[in-house]
């Protein structure tokens, strides 16, 4: 071989330069021959040396591309074929697979595809039409799904345009977008939701407002109607009492409404507080009984009450909120109930440990029952049973959402069992703390005591509000003072002498000076009155916050208008009675 023969030939120079031989040129000139053969054979194993340089790069930029994308193919659009850079079984050479483009496609199509997309793809990776698609664009692209259920993109991109700029090479690639498709699907989906639930509330708002304008204008019509008609009769008295005693009921309706509403807001914006007090478990019951029982008694309905056992009495937790979903059951089943019907009510206690005791209630009724289809949705708001149980019964809807989630809230659960035309049974669920101590009770040896002569300072901004209560307490002989708002109501105490006033009534939003002010203000003063005058509120601020506010204030009650003037009555005879 050259390399061998330039090896000998050396070593003849060598030696024969030695001996002194006079073939010395030839040597050499045959030296210089075989080094030109070798620098020759050099630059030709350079050169392959870069090539496999730029096939090891070229084939390292495949492999990294092919990390990328499943499958890479060069395709000739004017023979129709291709030929397979990489795949996701294995890497080739550019002179690895190849064949016809349109039989592949075909088979891959139909083998790989899942067949809501096989429509699809067949236009996308019909080569016929591809260069058109490609006229004035550098590549395209679509989404598709494997029968896999994986998710892929597909891509032609131009990789040679002819001289008119139409295309005859392309790359197809595809890659892997599942985890990425799926994010999409799964923020489409939940855009769709948020778009369907804005739209739900947005037709529940309407909705709401549509049922309000009727519930509303219902009872304020009956109003009306009542005062037009003892207008027309001043003189019959049996007329006017009708008219009263209808006045009454439907401001008793507009009153329940509103409070409903509002209570239902405070429930869905999280904004309602429970309380932590003491009450003695058989009184709020009796209490509960004694109110739904004359509803029932108007009613023309049956009411019982079973006893069960019950071995602890004295609890603490929030006996409002817990009175308040007894009510709103046992009011739903009186007036969901017949003429002659029956309700029958049940409380025993189930179970309890050192410190919690664990009650169920029951109450079952003999009324209209609910259907299967109605049964699902009972428990939301304004949810009624036709449309004709808003005339026909008088409800809002809400009684059966609030007392759920009051439950609920009190860490209860509340259910039913109901079959229409027969009657519902609902069950209550719901666990208190053991009070340790017995509840401090109001002594009733002051119900028959007299008010007569006792000095009230008399604090509201309301003209009508001022007058009707100012009747009140004048009827049950006390001596009022007025004033119309609570600067003027300090300026009054202040100047009064020690001991003067035995108690005072102060409404909380007033001009100039609110009721919570005033009462600070009064609190502070340098006398010894002020610490121990008993000062009550009455105001339409009904929330237990409104209480906690006029609490810290310095407040001894709180009472919600509309006032109910036999108790704010009864509490003045027992404050100033026991002082």
């Amino acid at each position: 071989m050259k390399n061998h023969a330039g090896h000998e030939y050396f070593e003849l120079q060598v030696i024969r330069l030695e001996t002194g031989n006079r073939d010395d040129y030839k040597i050499i000139m045959g030296f210089r021959y075989i080094d030109d053969i070798v620098q020759e054979d050099m630059k030709k194993k350079q050169q392959m040396e870069e090539t496999m340089a730029d096939l090891k790069l070229n084939n390292e930029i495949i492999s990294a591309i092919s990390k990328m994308y499943r499958i890479i193919y060069r395709m000739d659009l004017i023979h129709d074929t291709y030929e397979e850079i990489s795949s996701q079984e294995s890497m080739h050479r550019l002179t690895g697979r190849s064949g016809k483009t349109s039989v592949k496609f075909t088979k891959a199509r139909e083998r790989f595809i899942a067949p809501e997309f096989q429509e699809r793809m067949r236009e996308f990776l019909d080569v016929s039409t591809l260069a058109e698609r490609l006229k004035n664009r550098e590549e395209v692209s679509t989404e598709y799904r494997a029968i896999t259920g994986v998710w892929y993109q597909a891509r032609f991109i131009v990789k040679l345009r002819n001289e008119a700029g139409e295309v005859t090479n392309v790359l197809y690639v595809t890659r892997d977008i599942n985890d990425q498709k799926i994010s999409e699907l799964e923020s489409r989906e939940e855009l769709r939701r948020t778009a369907q639930e804005a739209e739900k509330a947005n037709l529940a708002k309407t909705d709401f407002l549509r049922r309000m304008s009727h519930d509303v204008r219902t009872p304020i019509n009956g109003i009306q109607g009542c005062v037009d008609i003892a207008d027309r009769y001043p003189d019959d008295l049996e007329l006017q009492q009708e008219a009263r005693t209808r006045i009454r009921t439907a401001s008793s309706y507009l009153l329940n409404l509103v409070n409903d509403v509002l209570d239902m807001n405070k429930l869905e914006s999280g904004n309602i507080q429970l309380e932590r007090k003491h009450f003695n478990l058989l009184e709020l019951l009796h209490n509960t009984n004694e109110i739904t029982r004359m509803q029932a008694n108007e009613a023309g309905v049956n009411y019982y009450v079973e006893d069960g056992e019950i071995i602890h009495t004295q609890l603490i937790g929030s006996p409002v909120h817990f009175q308040q979903t007894l009510m709103n059951i046992g009011s739903n089943a009186v007036k969901y109930n017949h003429d002659g019907g029956s309700v029958t009510v049940t409380c025993r206690e189930v179970s309890y440990t050192d410190t919690i005791a664990e009650y169920e209630l029951t109450c079952t009724d003999t009324g209209i029952g609910m259907s299967e289809e109605f049964q699902k949705r009972a428990f939301e708001p304004f949810a009624q049973k036709g449309q004709s149980a808003r005339t026909k019964y008088a409800g809002t809807g809400l009684g059966l959402a609030i007392a759920r989630k009051l439950t609920e809230l009190q860490g209860g659960t509340l259910f039913f069992e109901s079959i229409q035309g027969k009657g519902t049974k609902f069950i209550l669920h719901i666990s208190f703390e053991i009070s340790a101590e017995e509840q401090e009770k109001k002594s009733h040896m002051y119900q028959n005591c007299s008010v007569e002569g006792i000095q009230v300072l008399l604090v509201e901004d309301n003209e009508l509000n001022m007058e009707i209560a100012e009747f009140l307490l004048k009827e049950e002989k006390m001596i009022v003072t007025k004033a119309w708002n609570g600067r003027e109501a300090v300026e009054i105490f202040e100047n009064s002498e020690p001991g003067y006033f035995d108690v005072i009534l102060m409404d909380l939003m007033m001009p100039q000076m609110g009721g919570l002010e005033a009462t600070r203000r009064i609190r502070k003063m340098d006398r010894e009155d002020a610490k121990s005058i008993p000062i009550f509120a009455m105001t339409a601020n009904a929330f237990l916050d409104d209480i906690a506010q006029s609490k810290s204030a310095g407040m001894n009650e709180h009472f919600s208008k509309p006032l109910q003037m036999e108790k704010v009555i009864d509490t003045i005879r027992f404050y100033c009675t026991a002082r």
